[in-house]
């Protein structure tokens, strides 16, 4: 069973077991705004936009590149949670083998423990999304 805590301290577990291995907090950005999306799929330039839209658009997908294999490393024990192709990215959230306490308890959003490790993340159009879950405003 993978676990997501994005609530407190952002951490996932697989059978209990701390995941290490993200590169960077982009890539912990970027699993978060795939799992929060529900099965949402995403285009791999929206994807780039969101964490390096100061960055030239082919820097920015060479980014999101490395960034989806870290993620697909990190995820490695359960490989059907990750789905891509050249153009979508999406989240299994709805594996049975996978949890998230947000989802679980989606009241969590408005905590100010939401996203807590990832207020930092240097990427405004994240951070504008990040707001906009938990209902901030500025």
């Amino acid at each position: 069973m993978m676990k997501l805590y994005l609530s407190g301290k952002y951490r996932l577990l697989y059978n209990e077991t701390p995941i290490t291995g993200f590169r960077s907090d982009k890539v912990r950005a970027l699993l978060a705004y795939l799992v929060l999306a529900k099965g949402r799929p995403f285009t791999r330039t929206h994807l780039s936009h969101l964490l390096w839209a100061d960055y030239l658009p082919s820097s920015a997908r060479a980014s999101l590149r490395v960034a989806l294999s870290n993620l697909r490393q990190v995820l490695a024990p359960m490989d059907d949670l990750l789905e891509l192709d050249d153009q979508i990215v999406c989240f299994n959230h709805q594996s049975p083998q996978f949890w998230c306490d947000v989802l679980e308890d989606e009241t969590l959003i408005n905590s100010p423990l939401f996203l807590l490790n990832l207020q930092h993340v240097s990427a405004i159009p994240f951070q504008a999304w990040r707001r906009q879950q938990a209902g901030e405003s500025g």
